[in-house]
């Protein structure tokens, strides 16, 4: 068997293992304390509207990150108008992923950049040296499909943002969210044990403490 065949190998019992891991963990809400209540059927975020009012930091420590470590591309899951994407990693080779109307919009405004709909991802043969999903995965019913998204794309690093459960609600807080698009939300140590679940964390950080963002950085197993 070639050294190629191993690493294919390795990859799919480490994505199935995690898959085992998710599902283990759906009964305590994905590493969350018991008694936390999650809203499965959230409201549509549209993004369309905004620039870089929430998550500026987190699109810096990608910049810098990407600077320090060499890095050329990066995949922006759930990349809202394209702003941050645009202004603060431009210099770099960027695919943003989206939902209408936001994939439309990006379309229409930067023609000349790289978009993908939600669902064509993971896309065969494409790869990116980060990919980043920035206060995304709170949006999800099932973190797991956009973890698997994820762990599907050929990256060096990942960055994931999120918020802070305790500092935008307190620690008697126990769900659901207040803001309707959201689905659930931890706090630092139940978000740092999910992603190690699925990644190596290499960093975690508050990088918004006023806003109440927390952010992962990782590397894809």
């Amino acid at each position: 068997m070639s050294i190629e065949s191993v690493t294919r190998l390795v990859r799919t019992l480490r994505r199935n293992l995690a898959g085992m891991t998710r599902s283990l963990y759906k009964g305590s809400d994905y590493c969350i304390k018991p008694g936390y209540r999650s809203r499965l059927e959230n409201e549509h975020h549209d993004d369309t509207g905004f620039r870089d009012e929430w998550q500026r930091e987190v699109y810096v420590y990608a910049a810098e990150l990407m600077q320090r470590e060499r890095l050329a591309s990066v995949i922006d899951i759930g990349c809202g108008s394209g702003f941050k994407l645009v202004s603060l990693l431009g210099e770099f080779e960027t695919i943003g992923v989206e939902v209408p109307p936001a994939y439309d919009l990006l379309r229409s405004t930067y023609p000349e950049r790289t978009w993908f709909h939600w669902t064509e991802m993971p896309k065969p043969g494409v790869s990116a040296d980060l990919v980043m999903a920035s206060d995304v995965i709170e949006h999800f019913p099932d973190p797991g499909d956009l973890i698997a998204m994820i762990q599907a794309i050929p990256s060096r690093y990942v960055v994931l943002s999120t918020p802070e459960r305790d500092l935008i609600r307190g620690k008697a807080d126990f769900g659901p969210p207040e803001n309707v698009a959201h689905c659930r939300e931890w706090n630092s140590d139940e978000f740092r044990r999910y992603a190690s679940l699925h990644f190596d964390v290499i960093d975690h950080a508050i990088t918004n403490r006023e806003q109440g963002t927390q952010l992962v950085l990782c590397r894809p197993r």
